[in-house]
């Protein structure tokens, strides 16, 4: 994922890079990067807090599961090509 898929957002660019590498020199994930992640998503799209809701509603259905990412990528992206 690129800056521009994520609307131009660095920090939000930077964060969805690191949860999907798979470099071992990555240090792992934990619950402080997962809330940062939240609030940056949800600050993002602070004027349209649908899409957050959507965000939280597909995190919420694909708990655990890989396929997630390819979802939230989707509805980001189709979002931010909106604005």
């Amino acid at each position: 994922m690129n800056v521009q898929s994520v609307g131009q957002d660095p920090q939000l660019a930077m964060l969805s890079q690191t949860a999907t590498m798979t470099d071992s020199a990555a240090r792992p994930l934990n619950v402080t990067d997962a809330l940062t992640y939240l609030d940056l998503v949800k600050n993002r799209f602070r004027e349209r807090p649908e899409v957050y809701n959507q965000f939280l509603d597909i995190m919420k259905e694909f708990k655990g599961q890989t396929c997630v990412i390819c979802c939230l990528k989707n509805l980001l992206v189709a979002k931010n090509e909106q604005d």
